[in-house]
């Protein structure tokens, strides 16, 4: 558990930098990790074997009622991440739009930090993640995407006029067969 703490502690903190840069400074995000059993402090939790003294007493103390239900109440397994947008829950008041841009935020902080413990660019794979979003929020991705190696599927054609995303090549796919589409 500590190291999905550690891992969301990191994704938010490239999250939020990635979602003001794409909303150009007008919404702040905030991704929390939540876990399936109380613990007065998750984030002060250090130590590997206070985790495991709270979660051994809560499997004793929930034990009867899992077994009543067949299944597993508290665990890795049932524990939520939260996107929070100006201090708002976003999963219940975004708008399509803006959960499209939290979750791309979290993609490329997720892209970055593997690039920094791999020393490797992996392959940013997004499909049709344009469709939800405004034009300048298209834009600001699609200018982050030129800069990775990016595949975009989409329904609709895509824009690259722009000098500063005019790397990007966009193919189509007619009859089977792949075109490379020139300006």
């Amino acid at each position: 558990m500590l190291m999905y703490v550690d891992i969301i502690k990191q994704i938010n903190e490239i999250a939020k930098e990635k979602h003001m840069y794409i909303t150009d400074q007008k919404e702040c995000l905030n991704i929390e990790y939540i876990n399936s059993f109380e613990i007065n402090d998750i984030l002060s939790i250090t130590e590997i074997e206070d985790i495991k003294f709270e979660f051994s007493n809560i499997l004793v103390k929930y034990l009867s009622k899992e077994l009543e239900r067949e299944q597993c109440l508290f665990g890795p397994h049932r524990d939520e991440v939260n996107f929070i947008l100006d201090g708002t829950d976003l999963k219940k008041y975004g708008s399509q739009g803006q959960k499209r841009t939290a979750i791309l935020a979290s993609k490329i902080s997720e892209l970055e930090i593997m690039l920094s413990q791999t020393g490797r660019t992996p392959i940013l794979l997004l499909d049709d993640v344009l469709s939800e979003l405004d034009k300048d929020r298209q834009f600001k991705l699609l200018k982050y995407a030129s800069t990775v190696q990016t595949f975009i599927t989409s329904v609709d054609s895509i824009e690259l006029k722009n000098n500063e995303i005019s790397s990007l090549c966009n193919f189509s796919f007619l009859n089977s067969k792949l075109y490379k589409q020139e300006d």
